[in-house]
């Protein structure tokens, strides 16, 4: 039985700080002082709210979505018919068409689970598929072919066992299933009309990838690399890098690749313009503070510096690697792609620092789509950030 790392870094400072009763004292209260400034602050590693002034404050514009709604799952793009949608798990399922334009509404489609939180969203074969829990109850269901409404009539397509993830990849649709409370995570993959095992259990499964070659697949201490399809039972639970041990056929991982651990992302950009074939380049990044790339399936990999910051989710808009920050919000790479440069980490230009709404929210998931950016929080709603007219300076708003 496998145990999942979810200890944090304050947790590891704590344990470090063990020793003379004086010198863990004056630690407990630089604890205190730190957290005092903090909370009074905004709650974010950086100090932007310390020397925030009320005369910056600027308004967003604000759409239909509910401003305080927590983001529970992923965000898609798809096209429905004619018309391009997004949909977002935030509690409910919401989706609205890609205009952008401030007058597009956000829809609520109502759930077919009495208090169904929507862990995930993903679309195969042009039918959008949804996970939902209450805790007790779980399932996974089909939209309409509209996509305005749960498909009640293909009824719950599995209700076992909890999805935490949903992830399209390379045509398939996974699922990360299990939670800590059971301590039975499996990751499974529709084979058409049903989920089943890949092999892989054990392994709370958290991002998943596909370079083009390979299908990548991460939990908070363990990678997973496959370059066949999966099949029933099909892939050996067998980590490609594990934080515990180096385990594929006996061979150690890069060494920029080792001793590190709280995977949180993957992140495969098929957008390089350096690169014209795959396998295209693949981030990780951690809540440990670190960031990873590698451009040749793995063979070779690029750490950054300890950041200090708890990444939880990485993804592109426009030429620019950005990450959900988590306290530290949205954090741009600009020199990730052309430079293969991780250690240059910088906040967003534009209105950024004038959204205290936003600047003082904990992002945690991050989406691009072209030239927008979508920042997804815990308690702040959905923020959208437009970099089409100069990235440099992009145009901040509230949906």
């Amino acid at each position: 039985m496998r145990t999942v790392r979810n200890r944090t870094r304050m947790e590891k400072f704590w344990i470090m700080s063990q020793g003379p009763a004086s010198r863990v004292g004056l630690r407990i209260s630089l604890l205190l002082l730190v957290a005092g400034i903090l909370w009074t602050t905004g709650c974010s590693k950086d100090t932007e709210g310390i020397f925030y002034s009320l005369e910056q404050e600027e308004k967003a514009v604000d759409n239909t979505l509910p401003n305080d709604v927590r983001i529970t799952g992923n965000m898609i793009k798809v096209t429905i018919g004619s018309e391009s949608r997004y949909y977002l798990g935030a509690g409910s399922l919401f989706y609205r068409t890609t205009d952008l334009a401030d007058n597009q509404p956000w829809t609520k489609i109502k759930s077919p689970i009495s208090y169904g939180i929507v862990s995930g969203v993903a679309e195969v074969g042009g039918r959008v598929y949804v996970s939902l829990s209450n805790g007790s109850e779980h399932g996974l269901f089909r939209l309409t072919s509209d996509g305005n409404a749960y498909d009640l009539g293909s009824g719950n397509l599995y209700s076992d066992k909890q999805i935490t993830r949903l992830f399209t990849l390379n045509n398939t649709l996974f699922a990360s299933v299990g939670t800590i409370l059971d301590d039975t995570f499996a990751l499974m993959f529709w084979n058409g009309s049903n989920l089943v095992p890949t092999g892989v259990a054990g392994y709370k499964i958290v991002a998943g990838a596909w370079d083009g070659v390979n299908y990548w697949f991460a939990s908070p201490s363990d990678l997973f690399r496959f370059n066949a399809a999966p099949s029933l039972n099909g892939w050996t639970p067998t980590p490609y890098y594990s934080y515990e041990a180096s385990t594929e056929s006996g061979a150690s991982p890069a060494e920029q690749l080792n001793n590190k651990t709280y995977f949180t992302d993957l992140f495969v950009d098929d957008t390089d313009p350096s690169v014209s074939s795959p396998p295209y380049p693949l981030y990780l990044c951690s809540s440990d503070g670190y960031i990873l790339k590698t451009k040749d399936g793995g063979v070779s990999w690029k750490s950054s510096v300890d950041h200090n910051r708890s990444f939880q989710s990485i993804s592109k808009v426009g030429n620019i690697i950005v990450l959900g920050a988590g306290g530290s919000v949205v954090r741009e790479l600009p020199k990730a792609v052309a430079e293969d440069d991780l250690d240059t980490l910088q906040t967003p230009g534009g209105n950024f620092l004038r959204l205290p709404d936003l600047y003082g929210s904990n992002v945690i998931r991050v989406f691009g789509f072209g030239n927008i950016l979508y920042a997804g929080t815990t308690a702040n709603g959905l923020w959208r950030g437009d970099y089409s007219t100069d990235p440099s300076s992009p145009v901040w708003s509230q949906e």
